[in-house]
């Protein structure tokens, strides 16, 4: 038998109890399920509604580089899959993007060069869109994380607009479907939802004082700050999640809630309400991170 297969009596024998199309391999007195059908068991909604919980804290103290891979099941970290970016960092007792230009030498400036010129500096920025997934799936989570932006990059790229900033992902289903909150260079606290590749912003509101522009005054987030970030995702029912998202400037201690949402699926199609992963966007800037965060209740 391969050695993939991995004996899961209980877990297979409740979560096939109320799902169907699982295929089950049977032995005596024993049962068995491939690693592909494990894996959907444990996304599943049936699976995220059981009592396991997450707690789960980085200080990023230890010394580690973890590489982009695609897809998620070739990240070489059991906690953490960088999708975009390049490299994540443990320096210096922080999480770091790549600070500056990657060195001419390095594999990924061709790859970014021939993937997406026009944001990443003809290959030598691949950190302008760095994208960091957080490895566990849940339902109901108050996930949180310190960021800071040492460097913002004033990039030609049409994409370095008002949106860029430092973001949290929140059931994170795939790249083209889930909620993300946080802090932008327009100075704005936001939610936004993302279905099926379509933007839409559920709630926003002024945090940072100063006038946005493009050109003259690109980012209005304080270079060099702390700033904490904190989303508590709730269902409410079969249709309905709440969203809350905290600030804390200045790495005080101390959570002020900035904005709070329910997406009901009335106003911009339905509500993300399956089990999702959390994790940290941030864009067009050298970044460093602390403290992140992920409980489920």
């Amino acid at each position: 038998m391969n050695k993939i297969l991995t004996p899961i009596i209980i877990l297979v024998t409740l979560a096939v109890a109320s799902l169907t199309g699982f295929l089950i391999i049977t032995q005596p007195n024993i049962q068995y399920a491939t690693a592909s059908y494990v894996d959907e068991i444990i996304s599943s909604d049936v699976f995220q509604a059981g009592p396991r919980q997450i707690d789960y804290n980085e200080d990023f103290e230890k010394d580690l580089t973890i590489e982009e891979n695609w897809p998620i099941k070739k990240s070489g970290d059991r906690n953490w899959w960088v999708s975009s970016g390049a490299y994540l960092y443990y320096q210096d007792g922080v999480g770091k993007t790549i600070q500056g230009n990657l060195d001419a030498s390095d594999e990924w400036v061709d790859k970014f060069y021939r993937a997406n010129a026009a944001d990443t500096a003809n290959g030598y920025r691949p950190q302008n869109i760095f994208r960091l997934v957080y490895k566990k799936r849940a339902r109901d989570f108050t996930q949180s994380v310190y960021g800071k932006i040492n460097y913002y990059e004033i990039s030609d790229s049409e994409n370095r607009n008002a949106s860029n900033g430092i973001l949290l992902f929140n059931r994170y289903q795939d790249e083209f479907s889930l909620y993300y909150a946080g802090v932008r260079v327009d100075g704005q606290a936001v939610i936004k939802k993302k279905l099926n590749g379509t933007y839409s912003t559920l709630a926003v509101s002024p945090l940072f004082a100063g006038q946005y522009d493009r050109e003259k005054n690109p980012n209005l987030i304080p270079l060099d700050t702390w700033i904490g970030i904190k989303t508590v995702v709730t269902t409410l029912d079969k249709k309905s999640t709440k969203i809350s998202l905290y600030t804390d400037v200045g790495r005080t201690g101390n959570w002020t809630l900035a904005l709070e949402v329910v997406d009901d699926g009335k106003q911009y199609d339905k509500a993300i309400t399956r089990a999702g992963y959390g994790g940290i966007r941030t864009d067009f800037m050298d970044a460093s991170f602390d403290d992140f965060s992920f409980k489920t209740p």
